[in-house]
């Protein structure tokens, strides 16, 4: 991964949709969080991150978010600035979607269920592209099926849990039944769609638990 994803990563880790902070007091946060975590600075760069390269990588990155966009999830949050302090909050619904009207369906959500996974947090299908009428919840799971099956291709070839097992429904709390159809023919678990519910759900849990346990997300390719 390369140094800006991992910087990238860092920011989204201690400061997204936190109190206000100061400059400093980001930079201090994620500094801390990157060595106890022991990230790196890229593959290619086995040392440490450091303070420096953070107060660089962040001055480019709060002139950047709503102007240049040179990262891509910058489509997905927002800075506020107040007295000196500055705050990064994730954007839902019709602003990030005018605005990512240039990415494709699975990176969009990649990159909204990313927020969520740093943020130990769910996203609801009913919540996924709001402009698009898929009928109800249910009918929207099933629609997005193929979606969903390119982000999950990708998290195994990059040896990461599945991450839309964190996008459920609202009614059942629990993704569609096609993620566990997915998961058994990858050979991640025995559990079917015809298993029972206390079955599912322990796959599920243990699946959601190692999605927030991730620290570094890679960029969606």
């Amino acid at each position: 991964m390369e140094k800006s994803a991992r910087l990238r990563n860092l920011l989204i880790a201690v400061w997204l949709d936190k109190e206000l902070m100061t400059k400093d007091e980001i930079v201090k946060s994620a500094l801390n969080y990157s060595k106890a975590n022991h990230i790196i600075i890229s593959e290619a760069n086995k040392k440490p991150i450091t303070e420096e390269s953070l107060k660089n990588f962040l001055d480019i990155f709060i002139g950047g978010v709503g102007k240049r966009k040179k990262y891509i999830w910058h489509h997905f949050v927002e800075i506020n600035e107040h007295n000196g302090k500055y705050g990064l909050r994730s954007i839902e619904g019709e602003k990030s979607q005018v605005e990512s009207n240039n990415l494709s369906d699975a990176k969009k959500t990649y990159y909204k269920l990313m927020l969520k996974a740093y943020q130990k947090d769910y996203y609801y299908y009913s919540d996924l592209f709001p402009e698009l009428d898929m009928g109800n919840e249910g009918d929207k799971a099933y629609k997005m099926e193929p979606i969903i099956g390119e982000i999950n291709d990708f998290c195994l070839e990059h040896e990461l849990p599945l991450i839309s097992s964190i996008c459920i429904t609202k009614q059942t709390k629990r993704p569609g039944k096609g993620f566990f159809d997915y998961a058994n023919k990858k050979g991640l678990t025995k559990v079917t769609i015809n298993s029972s519910e206390a079955e599912q759900n322990n796959f599920l849990n243990e699946e959601q638990k190692k999605v927030w346990a991730v620290k570094d997300w890679p960029e969606f390719m």
